[in-house]
């Protein structure tokens, strides 16, 4: 398939195209568009290597060139449009020393991310491929693009009338608004559904039980937080603390029943509870989570007795010690990891799990991998 199908040319470009931001967010659609632009203009920079074109840019100028997102931000950026296959990525420098990045856009995936929008809503473009393989790699002087950014006219033009292209483009603009502000309440969900269970398997489980944090979970946990504890992870601790003053619902007295965290959610156990039922007596409350150092080793030398690479192993254990039991189990235990070179791979077994170790946990990894192997990235995938 045309690429032309996949991404706007630029002298029909929008600084974000929707149905690009709708796929793979508004960041990461930026950059995109950028190297589609450079890959496709009619200058002489760049490389062609394996029948593609190559970009080559630093962090420092790709941040200069877009100029309204930051380099930690352009970072992320590529690392998801890596992970997600979008882009390639290669150190095409014949001095191997410099380890200068060069990229390219698989449009092949892109399609099939965005390939069943209609072949109307693209223009074709011409394409200006350099010729040769540039003298068999002779990229000494790598040719960067540090031109401004001058084929992103704003998308609405306020003297201009409203016409219904216009009108359009505002209603793109409202909705990719729209699509960011929902990324952040989800993201601000998360967070607050991942402290509720960590704080539960602390407490009620003792760290003897791992729960996943599902959609359906994450949407109770929330809605308890906000109506039964006014929002305040204290009283959710307290609540915890209360359930285990009754031998009923931590299964001393029946062998066939324990309090479930899904079972505690529901609003009418938490009222009864609250009201002291299921056997509750007075307790004095413990204001701090004891850390289990016993159950940080054992888990250590269970990591270290199972066949596999010592270094995935190291990064493990660093990420239990930092992080704690609960987390550990609750996110990198049920995840695959694999090394492949210099590369660390980690599967999530679903999006969710993708996205929120993506967000929560990533970084941490790179910078725990990047001190063992300078050389090396952590890819995400599902």
């Amino acid at each position: 398939m045309s690429e032309a199908r996949i991404i706007m040319p630029k002298e029909n470009c929008l600084v974000l195209q929707p149905v690009i931001v709708q796929h793979l967010g508004r960041s990461p659609a930026l950059f995109l568009q950028q190297l589609h632009y450079w890959l496709t203009s009619e200058s002489s920079i760049g490389v062609t290597y394996k029948g593609k074109r190559w970009i080559y840019n630093s962090i420092k100028d790709w941040a200069n060139n877009i100029k309204t997102i930051s380099e930690a931000t352009i970072k992320r950026s590529i690392a998801y449009l890596r992970n997600q296959n979008v882009i390639f990525i290669e150190s095409l420098n014949p001095n191997k020393a410099i380890r200068t990045n060069y990229y390219t856009i698989n449009y092949e995936r892109l399609n099939e991310i965005i390939g069943h929008e209609k072949k109307d809503d693209f223009f074709p473009i011409k394409n200006s491929i350099i010729e040769t393989e540039n003298k068999q790699k002779n990229l000494d002087q790598p040719i960067k693009m540090i031109y401004p950014l001058d084929q992103n006219d704003p998308i609405i033009n306020k003297d201009s009338e409203n016409t219904s292209k216009n009108l359009t483009y505002k209603s793109d603009f409202q909705k990719i608004n729209k699509s960011y502000q929902v990324q952040q309440v989800e993201k601000k969900i998360n967070n607050i559904s991942k402290e509720m269970i960590d704080i539960w398997i602390e407490i009620v489980e003792e760290n003897k039980q791992t729960l996943l944090l599902n959609k359906k979970r994450a949407q109770h946990l929330v809605a308890a937080f906000k109506l039964k504890f006014d929002a305040s992870l204290d009283k959710w601790k307290s609540f915890c603390w209360k359930i285990t003053q009754s031998k009923f619902l931590m299964g001393k007295i029946k062998k066939t029943f324990k309090a479930s965290l899904d079972w505690a959610l529901k609003f009418d156990i938490i009222q009864r509870i609250f009201e002291g039922d299921f056997g509750l007596t007075e307790f004095k409350e413990q204001t701090a989570i004891i850390p289990s150092n016993q159950l940080i080793d054992d888990i250590s030398h269970q990591i270290q007795s199972v066949e596999g690479d010592e270094y995935i192993k190291t990064i493990q254990i660093i990420l239990l010690k930092k992080n704690g039991v609960c987390t550990y189990k609750n996110w990198f235990e049920t995840i695959k990891w694999d090394r492949e070179g210099d590369n660390i791979i980690l599967s999530a077994p679903n999006k969710f799990m993708f996205n929120y170790i993506n967000t929560n946990f990533k970084k941490s990894i790179d910078l725990i991998w990047k001190k063992i192997n300078v050389y090396g990235d952590v890819m995400l995938k599902m």
